[in-house]
């Protein structure tokens, strides 16, 4: 007989089980793996998302009231701050109150994009930046500060120059370590005059400088950017509107920091002791903080809920519990995302002397 040559149809059948069965294989190792990436992955992101979001919070509350040499006020009393600002009231420029909270159901109205319902919403005003010595006495509508050729940023605030770090209509606050004036810039020159006078937006509701204790500023204050910064959730950016982590400082358009940030529920520290010891006897939501509390609160305790952007990262539905002494019961979601709870209690320094 002849040799055989190929394969008989058995063996055929018997090859292509076994192919099919190592091609199973392979397909489930790499399905696996896949699956195991993408939880590791959605998992970092989630981290990393909220421990900057913790990062970026704390450090504003930290700051928050502080006005230079002048932070540290009357135990329990507002510090000694003029606002000069039009509409000195609005939650977006009142620099008499160094924090504020509210829900975005009760935040006043013009902040943008709209907060997201049941979240809440964190002001935190103060001064930053370097800042720079004045050298002159100030007269009812200038201030001179140091400058020279080598603190001019040309272009750097769009039309005009930056002059030792401050442009035109920047919000800023001078102080002399017993008063502080918070105003906005209309002019400054090369020389580092800087011009103080009614109009602008939010603008100068007044051109003095106030009328407490002596409204002239010498030789020796500082002048120091000021800085209204709010924390709020809102839909982001992206196509799914997915929610998202924002900030907005002063007049400039808000700003989209990290999408994934979903809720914010905030407490806020007061100090109820007569003797104002700078400890928290409790803490409360922004609904339950009284008119005159505001001035006592000495540490805000935060807490996030960070998903990731991804669906379908879990096997299942993922119940979380956030808010407890709101919402006890666990939380049962919609989709199949990997969610995580960041908190943090924040101290403000400005109140801890």
């Amino acid at each position: 007989m002849q040799n055989q040559k190929g394969l008989s149809l058995v063996e055929l059948m018997i090859s292509i089980t076994l192919g099919l069965i190592l091609l199973t294989g392979v397909i489930k190792v790499f399905l696996s793996s896949k699956t195991v990436y993408s939880s590791q992955n959605a998992l970092s992101r989630v981290q990393e998302t909220g421990r900057l979001a913790i990062d970026f919070i704390s450090r504003d509350i930290r700051m928050g009231g502080f006005m230079g040499c002048d932070s540290n006020p009357i135990k329990g009393q507002s510090k000694n701050i003029t606002n000069t600002l039009n509409t000195s009231t609005d939650f977006r420029y009142n620099f008499s109150e160094y924090i504020r909270g509210y829900t975005a159901e009760t935040v006043p109205s013009g902040l943008t994009p709209i907060p997201i319902p049941l979240t809440d919403v964190i002001i935190v005003r103060s001064a930053n930046g370097s800042g720079a010595k004045v050298i002159a006495n100030s007269t009812a509508t200038t201030l001179s500060i140091e400058a020279s050729s080598t603190s001019v940023e040309a272009g750097a605030c769009g039309a005009t120059d930056r002059i030792s770090g401050f442009c035109v209509n920047d919000i800023a606050v001078v102080t002399d370590c017993v008063k502080s004036s918070v105003f906005q810039i209309t002019d400054i020159t090369g020389a580092g005059l800087i011009s103080h006078t009614a109009g602008g937006s939010p603008g100068n509701a007044i051109t003095s400088w106030g009328t407490q204790r002596n409204s002239v500023f010498k030789a020796g204050a500082e002048l120091l950017l000021a800085s209204n910064t709010i924390y709020f959730i809102a839909p982001g950016a992206s196509t799914s509107q997915r929610p998202s982590l924002w900030q907005k400082i002063n007049n400039a358009a808000p700003v989209e920091l990290l999408e994934g940030v979903e809720k914010m529920s905030i407490k806020y520290g007061i100090d109820t002791n007569a003797g104002f010891d700078l400890i928290p006897d409790k803490y409360v939501n922004a609904g339950a903080v009284g008119a005159t509390e505001w001035e006592r609160v000495v540490a805000v305790r935060i807490e996030l809920l960070v998903a990731s952007i991804e669906d379908n990262v879990t096997s299942e539905k993922q119940k979380y519990t956030f808010n407890t002494a709101e919402n006890p019961s666990p939380i049962d979601p919609n989709d199949l995302r990997l969610r995580q709870v960041f908190t943090a209690t924040i101290g403000v320094r400005s109140r801890l002397e």
